[in-house]
């Protein structure tokens, strides 16, 4: 028994000395051990990238809600101008003017600057559309008036002679001096070879096609104003835009320089050199 005893005490001696040994890892264990930490850390690394990239895409979602705030901002500024701009003008004679004038100007500018072999031929189209819009014009003034004229007449307001006289034709600058019988303007006289002139003129022919596309647009505005006063203001602003605006065509064709190459210029050259040769010879 004191044997045993003695043998029990030896091992809880070897024991407490640190002499125990645990249970052996293995190799494999080993690597498997650093083989799950490298994966965590590579994991750990994703997840830190995806966060990266969650982070830029929020911060490009938030950049564009900014630009497309902006770009609202600036489509809503600028609508508010364009209202500003299209603020209706005091009279109605030039708000119904500036109407018209877009819509018959393009088509006006095209036939004029389509006249390019002679000035004179511009200035023919010039002339003939005006004469044709001025007469229009006094022949529509003249009609109202007389309309207006027979329909008081039919209520009682006026007599007949005070709506004669009303609606005498001035043909003349010099109106109130000329007597009646002077107004009167014989276009049978016209000498023949002038009608064939002007007949040939290319400027006068596209003219007259160039009013008839505008000539119904013309007269209906004219005839929706009933103020006297806008539609004097009509005609006179009319027919002022329209020579302000051959003025500025005029000047547009004549800034117009002629595209030219330098085996252009030099053949030009040789060939006023040559010119030249042959005269002293």
């Amino acid at each position: 028994m004191k044997k045993e005893a003695k043998k029990q005490v030896e091992e809880s001696s070897t024991m407490a000395g640190g002499n125990v040994e645990g249970a052996a890892r293995s190799k494999d264990a080993d690597e498997g051990y650093f083989i799950n930490r490298e994966e965590f850390l590579r994991e750990l690394q994703l997840r830190e990238v995806v966060r990266r990239v969650i982070t830029i895409a929020e911060q490009k979602q938030k950049t564009k809600l900014n630009e497309e705030v902006k770009l609202r901002t600036l489509i809503r500024r600028l609508i508010t101008e364009s209202e500003a701009d299209t603020t209706p003008h005091a009279s109605t004679a030039i708000n119904f003017l500036e109407d018209l004038l877009k819509r018959i100007l393009p088509s006006i500018e095209q036939d004029y600057k389509s006249l390019t072999t002679k000035t004179e031929q511009r200035e023919s189209f010039r002339a003939q559309l005006i004469a044709s819009v001025k007469a229009t014009l006094e022949t529509a003034n003249i009609n109202t008036r007389a309309a207006d004229a027979a329909a008081a007449e039919e209520e009682g307001f006026i007599e007949i002679e005070e709506a004669e006289e009303d609606i005498t034709i001035d043909v003349t600058d010099d109106a109130d001096d000329t007597p009646e019988e002077n107004k009167f303007i014989d276009i049978d006289e016209t000498d023949p070879e002038e009608e064939e002139t002007a007949a040939e003129d290319t400027g006068s022919k596209l003219a007259a096609q160039s009013f008839d596309n505008i000539e119904k647009q013309v007269t209906e505005t004219y005839n929706t104003l009933s103020d006297e006063e806008d539609q004097k203001t009509f005609q006179d602003y009319l027919i002022t835009n329209l020579k302000l605006y051959f003025d500025k065509w005029e000047q547009e064709l004549g800034d117009v320089i002629e595209p030219t190459t330098p085996e252009y210029e030099e053949d030009k050259e040789e060939e006023e050199l040559a010119g030249e040769e042959d005269l002293e010879l």
